[in-house]
C-alpha cells in the first residue's frame, strides 16, 4: 500500500500543472511590460486621481497617465490586421490620444500633468538620443564594420537615384521639390514612426519654429503609405525569391566572409544583460543629446 501511495503521488507531481484561465489573464502582460493584474489596480488609481483633479503635474504622474493610455493602445495596434505592419502600435499611442485631447474626452487635470512635464523635461528628445545611440550600440561591431564598409557604396548610390526619382515624380504631380523632399522623401527614408518621423518633426519644429505636432501631422501621412508601399513591394519581392531563389544571395548578406559574423549577431540575443553597459550606454546617449544640444 504505501508503495502504491509513492506510485500515485509521484505520477501526480509527474503531471503538467494546467493555469487556470483567470490566472492566465491576470499574468498577461500589456505591452509586454504590465500584468493585467497590476494594470487593473494602477488604473483605478490613476483614474480616481485624474477625476478628482489631483493627478501631480510632474514627472510620477504625468508617466502613470501616459503609460495608462500608451501601453493599453499598443497592445491594441499590434493586433489590428494591415494597421499591425505599418506602425500600428505607434499610430494608436499618437493618434487616439490626440483626438482623446481634441475632443475633450480627458480630463484637463491629466492634459497639464502630461504637457508641463514634456515641456519642462525634454524627456522626448532623450527618448530619441536613446533609441538611435541603443541602436548603434546594439549591433555586433564586426558585422557594423565589414558590412557597412561593403554597402556604404550601393547604398548611397541607391539613396542618390531614389530621392532623384521622388523629386522628379513629386515636381511632375505639381509639388513643390521642397515639399516633396522634406515631406515626402525624407521622412520615408528615415524610417519609421518612432525612429524616423518623431525625431524629424522634432527638428522640424527647431528650425521652423512652429510646434512638433503640426510637422508630425504633415510628416506623418507620406510615412503610412511609404510604409504600406514598402510592405506590399516587400511582399512581392518574397514571392519573386521563392520562385527563384539564385536572386536572393540565399540568405548571404555578403557575397565573401560573412557566415561568421552574422553568426556573432544571430547570437546576440543569448547573452546576458549586463547592466554597467547599459549604465554607460545611457550615458553616452544624454552626451550625443547634449552635444546636439
Amino acid at each position: 500500500m504505501v508503495t502504491n501511495n509513492l506510485q500515485e503521488a509521484a505520477e501526480l507531481k509527474l503531471q503538467p500543472r494546467t493555469e487556470p484561465k483567470w490566472q492566465k489573464v491576470l499574468n498577461f502582460k500589456i505591452g509586454g511590460v504590465i500584468p493585467v493584474g497590476l494594470y487593473i489596480p494602477f488604473m483605478a488609481v490613476v483614474y480616481l486621481l485624474m477625476n478628482s483633479g489631483k493627478l501631480g503635474s510632474d514627472m510620477p504622474g504625468a508617466v502613470s497617465v501616459m503609460v495608462l493610455y500608451g501601453f493599453v493602445l499598443a497592445e491594441i495596434g499590434k493586433r489590428i490586421p494591415i494597421l499591425k505592419d505599418i506602425g500600428g502600435a505607434a499610430i494608436m499611442a499618437t493618434f487616439v490620444p490626440s483626438y482623446m485631447v481634441y475632443a475633450h474626452l480627458l480630463p484637463q487635470s491629466a492634459i497639464d500633468s502630461v504637457t508641463v512635464f514634456m515641456d519642462n523635461t525634454n524627456f522626448l528628445y532623450v527618448y530619441i538620443a536613446i533609441v538611435i545611440a541603443g541602436s548603434i550600440l546594439g549591433m555586433n561591431r564586426e558585422l557594423m564594420i565589414k558590412a557597412v564598409v561593403r554597402l556604404a557604396v550601393p547604398l548611397t548610390i541607391g539613396s542618390i537615384l531614389g530621392t532623384g526619382v521622388g523629386l522628379l515624380t513629386g515636381v511632375a504631380l505639381g509639388i513643390p521639390a521642397y515639399d516633396t523632399l522634406f515631406y515626402i522623401l525624407v521622412p520615408i527614408m528615415a524610417g519609421g514612426v518612432g525612429e524616423g518621423a518623431i525625431p524629424l518633426s522634432i527638428g522640424y519644429s527647431q528650425i521652423l519654429g512652429s510646434t512638433q505636432g503640426e510637422q508630425f501631422a504633415m510628416i506623418i501621412p507620406a510615412v503610412m503609405l511609404g510604409s504600406l508601399c514598402a510592405i506590399i513591394l516587400s511582399g512581392l519581392l518574397k514571392q519573386l525569391g521563392d520562385r527563384k531563389p539564385e536572386l536572393t544571395g540565399n540568405g548571404t548578406l555578403l557575397k565573401t566572409g560573412d557566415s561568421d559574423v552574422l553568426g556573432l549577431a544571430e547570437d546576440k540575443n543569448k547573452k546576458p544583460l549586463d547592466l554597467y553597459q547599459m549604465a554607460a550606454g545611457a550615458i553616452l546617449a544624454i552626451g550625443f543629446f547634449m552635444l546636439g544640444t
